[in-house]
């Protein structure tokens, strides 16, 4: 095994800081300046105090206390469980037991003490302290060498690395193999080289003996000479990528093969080791194209993948030798992507983010049972584990609204909010609920996930799918009596109440008439579902764009779709087809709106017309809109009702939940939905680009009403004015904005 646990006191940005259990893949993910490249800076310094370099020591993080600590915790079960076996020990093995394992018992001895087969660790602490001296609270000089020898640590800051030299690799190579090298006497080593390669003319000696009396070097450590014995057996030192200098090649497939390589030497070179090394690999992603970023996962899956035992009996270049373990801090959702995917049980996402300025750490649950969860999640799904604020939708109506360029300039913040468009397979699993990030969310849900209404009874009842009201109430009346949570429990209780009263609808029942819903939802939202990460709509979101209070603007705007955007279809026959329309108008032969049917059309205009031309298309223009809203008018006076028409052309619902689907739209009277298909087919066929959930039509009239609005208010006077006119357009903004404004995960 290698490192069990990290604990770090009063350094840097960590004020009381711990990882446990390393997996044997270890993302670390966060927003900037939240602490990842400080834990890579702390484990540097305490490898560099072990090798017993000189170093300037990490700031305290708190000057009230004199001083900071890092604990490391190494799992030795493996390694005792070599020195204390039956099999014959070498030197090292023997020191290796002498230090850390002196007293347990030896062979056949464990077997008469079957305590001792439990997990064994051992512990560093390394002391900062407030005048820079450093000291060591764990073991002797010897227990610190063995400890350093055993669990190496590297450290890969990807901005760092020299692209065309990689010479480091090699120190690489030189700590993940232990070799016998103090018994292999100089001497030898010279009449070995004499013999081989000077033909017995002691050539070799006499040329080393001559350099070695002109110059003075120190002697040679145990790593440079496992690396030159390491390099005297390969057939070149020099690294190249598919036979071409490093040189040659660019920035990021240099930096790319050089991660590659790195990752695959250390899987490869400690499969057979004792040696369990730890390596910190910071922003992999920088300088790669995201699918390389993908490869290097891939790439690194492949080697794990091929050395990992899958039978009990022996396979051939398959061992249970615990894998390093590799942290890979990164802002990439490619990369971690491809890690939860691929790594299934052996990875794990650590989150990291800041509260009150110091840094805390939080295990994601990123270990999913529904293997079509896995099939499906994507950069769309992986994104959200670095998100600031999610916004859960069931449509892509909200999708296109919440991603509104327009929007954005009124309200900034909505460049920091996710939208994820919600289904089945995936609602389980995506929510931070499940995920265990501190990640703010809000699911927004139209009415009909909240409650149906049963036109025969004339009763409501309300759902227990996505939200079911009597939980939260149950969970609020554990409060006690008077509190302001119980109190919320008292008023849950009088809203079920509802389902015990006859609801009355207006006589085309389009609408309650003792029933205010949006009055009751707009309660909900502010004072339940706002603390329990649910938004409701009084209709649908349709409707959160066409109601009472944007009536006349969107009725302005359908008059601009048509003076503005409607073009003649076939601009190069111009004066062919207008003069056969205008003897159709002038003769009576067609209707206005079968006329500028065949005549308008959703194009850019790209030739110019004759005056009166101009003249003629404007007056067709002018009588299909004074048809249409005579139309409208004769079928829903009230401007309520008008409301609710438009919702239906738009694929929208009624108050009352109706919409246009058969089983629903036959509790009208008939003649109403007479009326509404002769208003849908003929009247409204001239738009019938924009008629439904997807045909763009909200990103036109939200950009309408916002550059209308901005054509007559300064930012102060129009976010009011906005939030006038589509109030629950707003609420949902501002419970996000004030959620990024309040939350600790920066």
């Amino acid at each position: 095994m290698s490192i069990k646990s990290i604990e770090i006191v009063n350094l840097l940005s960590f004020e009381k800081f711990k990882i446990n259990n390393l997996e044997d893949i270890n993302c670390i993910i966060g927003q900037n300046n939240v602490g990842k490249s400080n834990l890579l800076k702390l484990m540097r310094f305490f490898y560099s105090k072990l090798d017993d370099n000189k170093e300037l020591p990490p700031s305290l993080h708190s000057q009230y206390s004199t001083f900071g600590s890092i604990k490391i915790t190494y799992d030795t079960t493996r390694i005792r469980n070599i020195v204390t076996s039956n099999r014959t020990k070498t030197t090292f093995q023997k020191h290796v037991y002498n230090t850390l394992f002196k007293g347990s018992p030896i062979g056949i001895g464990k077997v008469f003490k079957p305590f001792l087969s439990k997990n064994s660790e051992h512990c560093l602490t390394l002391i900062i302290h407030s005048n820079n001296a450093v000291s060591w609270k764990d073991g002797n000089e010897n227990f610190r060498k063995i400890i350093n020898h055993l669990y190496p640590f590297f450290a890969v800051e990807t901005r760092h690395i020299d692209l065309y030299d990689w010479d480091k690799l090699w120190f690489l190579v030189s700590k993940l193999k232990s070799f016998n090298v103090d018994d292999l006497e100089q001497d030898k080593v010279i009449e070995f080289f004499d013999k081989n390669i000077s033909d017995n003319s002691n050539s070799y000696s006499d040329y080393i003996n001559k350099i070695q009396n002109i110059t003075r070097a120190s002697k040679y450590s145990y790593r440079e000479k496992v690396l030159n014995y390491v390099k005297v057996g390969l057939n070149g030192q020099t690294f190249m990528i598919d036979g071409n200098k490093l040189s040659t090649q660019s920035d990021g497939t240099n930096s790319h093969k050089y991660l590659q390589i790195f990752l695959n030497l250390l899987i490869s070179l400690t499969r057979r080791e004792y040696i369990s090394p730890t390596v910190y690999i910071d922003e992999p992603e920088t300088g790669l194209h995201p699918k390389r970023n993908e490869e290097l996962i891939n790439e690194l899956y492949n080697v794990y993948n091929s050395f990992t035992k899958k039978i009990d009996e022996r396979e051939i270049g398959r061992y249970k030798t615990p894998y390093p373990k590799i942290l890979i801090a990164t802002h990439s959702q490619n990369i971690v992507k491809y890690v939860i995917r691929l790594f299934g049980s052996n990875q794990q996402i650590l989150h990291f983010s800041k509260t009150k300025s110091a840094t805390t750490v939080r295990k994601l649950n990123t270990q999913y049972e529904d293997s079509r969860f896995l099939h499906i999640f994507s950069d769309n799904e992986s994104r959200l584990l670095f998100s600031h604020f999610i916004l859960f939708v069931e449509g892509a109506t909200e999708v296109e609204v919440f991603g509104n360029l327009n929007l954005f300039k009124i309200f900034p913040k909505l460049r920091k909010i996710d939208v994820y468009q919600i289904n089945e397979v995936t609602r389980k699993y995506i929510t931070p609920k499940y995920s265990n990030a501190l990640t703010p969310y809000l699911n927004i849900y139209d009415a009909d996930m909240l409650f149906d209404y049963n036109f025969k009874n004339k009763k409501i009842s309300f759902l227990s799918g996505k939200v079911n009201l009597l939980n939260i109430r149950n969970k609020y009346s554990k409060y006690f009596y008077g509190t302001k949570n119980y109190k919320k429990s008292e008023v849950i209780d009088s809203i079920l109440r509802l389902e015990y009263n006859k609801i009355e609808t207006t006589e085309n029942k389009l609408r309650f008439t003792n029933l205010k819903v949006k009055k009751l939802i707009n309660y909900l939202n502010q004072n339940i579902f706002q603390d329990e990460g649910f938004f409701f709509t009084s209709s649908t979101f349709e409707g959160v764009l066409i109601n009472e209070n944007s009536l006349t603007l969107f009725e302005e705007w359908l008059e601009f779709e048509v003076r503005g955007n409607l073009n003649i279809k076939n601009a190069e026959n111009a004066e062919h087809i207008i003069s056969a329309k205008r003897r159709e108008l002038e003769s009576g032969r067609n209707d206005i709106c079968k006329i500028a049917k065949s005549l308008l059309s959703d194009c850019i205009l790209k030739i110019k017309l004759e005056l009166n031309q101009v003249s003629f298309i404007d007056r067709v223009k002018n009588e299909y809109i004074a048809y249409l809203k005579g139309e409208v008018y004769s079928i829903a006076e009230d401007p309520h009702d008008r409301v609710v028409v438009y919702r239906f052309l738009f694929d929208g619902k009624s108050d009352s939940l109706i919409n246009r689907k058969p089983d629903s739209f036959n509790v009208l009277e008939s003649g109403f939905k007479t009326e509404f298909k002769s208003l849908r087919e003929t009247t409204f066929s001239p738009l019938s680009h924009l008629l439904g959930k997807t045909t763009g039509w909200t990103t036109r009239f939200l950009n309408y009403a916002i550059e209308s609005l901005e054509s007559q208010h300064n930012n102060e006077e129009l976010k009011r004015e906005f939030s006038v006119i589509f109030p629950e357009l707003y609420g949902i903004i501002e419970v996000a904005s004030s959620s990024i404004d309040s939350g600790t995960h920066s």
